[in-house]
This record gives structure tokens, sequence and C-alpha cells, in this order.
């Protein structure tokens, strides 16, 4: 040691393990433990429920606990006739035993009323939800109707808050007084609780997903969204933008691996995957693909370093425990 301050970085330690450092001198010594983070279980036990019928799509899911949890998207079932419905359903909810089918309508700008199929969903309780679906929506839970909040509407006396071409597809806040929502053509806007603001990108590409919370390799509380095109190379970024307002990107260089999905946690590190699965570690990207097939993965989701879930193509779903993958064949 030369300096008053050094860093030293420890690899290859077995996980769940205490060790011990002894830092001596000719004078003195001291020691100290630290335990290593321990591993998840693969051990999952999976039940297969299936939803709608013909050309039914679910985009995203929003899980408040074991007995509420609603799944939204395009939902098409058969009526009492037993002929096909040509009207989906648009939220599907779970009450811990079975699947109840909701049809929730919205009236546009116009006074012309939708029924929602969303392709992004927020649940910070059972009377407070937020529907993505082109607009933003506020549903109770119960009623026929959702409120609308129409950020891209281009028709009537709405003053659009997006550009046009641009609309609202996934949500992330950490409550109903700040939300933020992302979608086509670069679209990213804000919500206070009480209006929205557009935060202008200059982007042309889809974002795909958005996180956010405090962490410091990334700059504390900041939020990532991915940028990419799934189907062919071009501009590939992870957006940055912070509690003050500035929108930069994480440098990320790598073409012909676009990210798609973004997760993390304040103590965690940050999780990037889509042509590939990367973590964020001493300011560079590194590859976490060892022992997973080579499909697209569209969605990273997790508890911790060692408990994180990867969703992809070919319905491949991983989970990693902090050392190992662990595809489910099953699925």
């Amino acid at each position: 040691m030369t300096g008053s301050d050094s860093v030293f970085f420890d690899d290859g330690l077995l996980p769940g393990k205490t060790y011990t450092y002894t830092l001596a001198s000719s004078k003195w010594n001291a020691s100290a433990q630290a335990t290593t983070m321990d591993t998840t279980s693969h051990n999952w036990t999976w039940e297969v429920d299936t939803l709608g019928i013909a050309n039914s799509y679910l985009y995203d899911i929003a899980i408040l606990n074991d007995t509420l949890a609603y799944a939204v998207g395009y939902i098409y079932l058969n009526d009492s006739t037993g002929k096909f419905d040509q009207q989906p359903y648009g939220v599907a909810v779970w009450n811990g035993a079975r699947w109840q089918f909701k049809r929730v309508m919205a009236i546009g700008p116009t006074g012309a009323v939708s029924n929602l199929t969303p392709s992004g969903i927020l649940a910070f309780s059972a009377a407070d939800i937020w529907f993505a679906n082109g607009g933003v929506f506020s549903w109770d839970g119960q009623s026929q109707n959702a409120n609308p909040y129409w950020i891209n509407a281009f028709q009537g006396n709405s003053s659009p808050i997006l550009s046009e071409g641009q609309t609202a597809e996934k949500l992330f806040g950490s409550s109903d007084q700040s939300l933020y929502a992302v979608g086509l053509s670069g679209a990213l806007a804000h919500y206070n609780g009480k209006s929205w603001q557009q935060i202008r990108t200059n982007l042309t590409t889809e974002i795909h997903d958005v996180w956010g919370g405090s962490n410091p390799a990334v700059g504390n509380n900041v939020v990532l969204s991915t940028m990419c095109n799934k189907y062919y190379y071009g501009d590939t970024r992870v957006l940055r933008l912070s509690s003050s307002g500035a929108l930069d990107s994480i440098p990320w260089g790598m073409q012909f691996n676009p990210p798609y999905s973004v997760w993390f946690t304040s103590t965690s590190q940050v999780y990037v995957c889509g042509g590939g699965i990367f973590r964020f570690q001493n300011g560079a990207w590194i590859s976490m693909v060892n022992g997973l097939p080579p499909i697209f993965a569209n969605r990273v989701r997790g508890n911790g370093d060692n408990d994180l879930v990867v969703a992809g193509d070919f319905g491949v779903v991983a989970h990693f425990n902090g050392v190992s993958w662990q595809v489910y064949n099953q699925l």
C-alpha cells in the first residue's frame, strides 16, 4: 500500500462462504470478515395457464401479490354461443385461483369509445393501475372505463405531449406521482402527478424498455431505457435520464448486440439483454451468455445479482442464481 487509499479486487470466490482478510505490519495487524452472496435455487415448479384462443397475445404483466396479478394484451375467447368473439379482452386478472377477463374502455379525443388492448401495465394497488396503449390510461380496477391521458392525441381539442408518430408502449414508475412512458419513434415522457411533460430524445427508433432507481454505478438516481431495432443493425443505445432532467446515454459500442431490456436495483449491478445478456461492471459491459442458447432475449427482471430471470425468443426462460444459468426446457 503506497497511498492513503487502495482498492483490492478478489476474484474467483465461492458463494455463501465467509473469508477473513488480515492486514499486518511490523507493529500491528487488523482482520475483517466478509461473506459472499449465496446462490438461489434453480428448482422451480411450473404451472402453465393458457389464456385465450386463436391469435391471442400477452404483452406485459403486473404482480401485486400471490392472489392479484394483471396480464394485458389481446385475449380472444368464444362467445356464449361457442362462436369466435372478434372483440378481444384487453386485461386478464389473476385472483389466486383462476383468470378473469375484462374489457376496459376509454373515450378518445373525438368522443369515440375504444376497447383498450394495452402493451404495458403498472399496478401500484388494486385501485391504482396504469396502462400504456398508444396513450396512457389510469384505471381503478373495477369500472368498465379508464381515465385517458392523451399524451399522443392529434385530434379534437386535446394538446399532444408527444410528437407526431410517437406512442406510449411501456411504463415505469415509483408511484402514481412519478411515471415514465416510452415507446415508438424515441417517445419519452414523465408524469409528476399533475401533468405530463415530453422529454425530447431526437430519436426515431423505438424505446423498448424503461427502468429506474438509484444505482451508483450509473449515476445514482437515474432512469434507463433501451433503444434499438430488433430486426436490423442500426442506432443502439442505453439512454440515461438523471434526476436533474439531463439526458445522455451509457456508451454501448456493440452494434451487433442491440440492447432491448434493462433492470437493476440500488445494490445490484445493471443488467441489459437483447442480442446477448450483459452486466455493467467497472465501467464496461461484460457478457453473461455462457450456458445459454443463442437466442434474442426480450426481457430481464430480477430480485438481485443472484436471482435474475431472462425471457427470450422461442419460449426460452432462464434463471441466473449468481453463478450459473438454468434454462427451463419444459416451457
